[in-house]
């Protein structure tokens, strides 16, 4: 199995529901311990975790600082995140919602969190995850952005990590 994270998602085009669930898939499959150059914004490993982005939008500064087209590339990316989300449902069941504000409290009082959580919030991907269990993982999903001019991130997580995941 390689070492390589299973997609590269710069500034990408959209893939489709069928490939993003073979990306998660393949995330699924992957022991952990594992280490990624992190040579990509947004694509991260740990000892017990791995993020990828999905989709990576343009940036939305000039000449793309149109409040409008960031409402519509947002519109989009959500409308992504629900397919997507759709389809893991129909596969694992209902996914469990996990809300990064108590992560965001913690992490803003400088309080220890886990890496993974950790990264979210350097990210400043404060949104909730859309989370289902399965064989000892977790398998997350969420759309992020960081700061106005920054694209929006579709990513996946997949951790064995149970920290701050409700039940």
């Amino acid at each position: 199995m390689p070492a390589n994270p299973p997609t590269r998602a710069r500034k990408s085009p959209v893939m489709g529901v069928d490939r993003y669930l073979q990306t998660i898939d393949e995330l699924c499959l992957l022991p952990f311990g594992l280490s990624w150059e992190e040579d990509e914004p947004w694509r991260v490993s740990g000892d017990d975790f791995y993020m990828v982005p999905l989709r990576i939008s343009d940036s939305f500064s000039y000449p793309n600082n149109d409040p409008a087209v960031y409402r519509a590339v947002s519109a989009e990316f959500e409308r992504e995140l629900e397919e997507i989300g759709r389809a893991l449902d129909s596969r694992w069941g209902v996914h469990e919602l996990v809300p990064m504000f108590g992560f965001y409290e913690l992490y803003v009082d400088q309080e220890p969190i886990p890496r993974l959580f950790q990264h979210l919030c350097n990210f400043g991907f404060f949104g909730d995850l859309l989370v289902w269990r399965r064989e000892g993982r977790w398998v997350g999903l969420s759309v992020g952005h960081e700061d106005k001019e920054q694209p929006l991130v579709l990513f996946a997580v997949v951790s064995g990590l149970s920290d701050g995941l409700p039940g």
